[in-house]
Formats: C-alpha cells, sequence, structure tokens
C-alpha cells in the first residue's frame, strides 16, 4: 500500500490547488494514512534538493540547497502522463 501511496504522480493530482471535489475528498481519506502525508513531505523536499528525473523533458535535474522559504512555495509542473499541477508545499494548505 505504501509503494502505490508513495508515488509523486498520485500524490500530485490529489493535492493541486485545480482538483475537484472527488479528488480533494480522496486526498482528505487518504490523510487519515500517516504515511501518505510523510511520503508528501519527503517527495516536496527530495524533489528541490535532490539530483532527479523530471518527467516531461526525461532530462536529469540537478537539486539545490532547500531554504526555508521552500516551505511555503508552490510548485507547478506537468506530469509525465500530460497532467500539469500547481501544488502547495506541506506548510501551506488551502
Amino acid at each position: 500500500m505504501q509503494c502505490l501511496l508513495s508515488n509523486y504522480g498520485l500524490i500530485y493530482s490529489l493535492y493541486n490547488v485545480n482538483s475537484n471535489y472527488i479528488t480533494l475528498f480522496a486526498k482528505y481519506i487518504f490523510h487519515m494514512y500517516p504515511p501518505f502525508i510523510y511520503a508528501k513531505c519527503y517527495f516536496d523536499i527530495s524533489r528541490v534538493s535532490s539530483f532527479h528525473f523530471d518527467g516531461p523533458t526525461l532530462t536529469w535535474l540537478p537539486g539545490r540547497f532547500y531554504s526555508f522559504s521552500d516551505f511555503f512555495a508552490r510548485s507547478k509542473g506537468r506530469l509525465r502522463i500530460g497532467v500539469e499541477y500547481n501544488v502547495n508545499m506541506f506548510l501551506i494548505e488551502r
């Protein structure tokens, strides 16, 4: 179950700020499973600070230092499956 719920495509599609009510309901249901929230926090930090693969461009991108302002930032991009996301980092919730 943890391998399924730690998939960044699932996480970012559930946390998308342009999501519908069904997606919001699923996100709050998954919040009852604590490793899901940990997986999102871990993915947010590792996406910024580590060497990672960018799906839409099919390239490897270098990481940078994760600063305090990144806790309040918003991540925008596109998943490999073509779904665009606009996700708040883990200290901002709408």
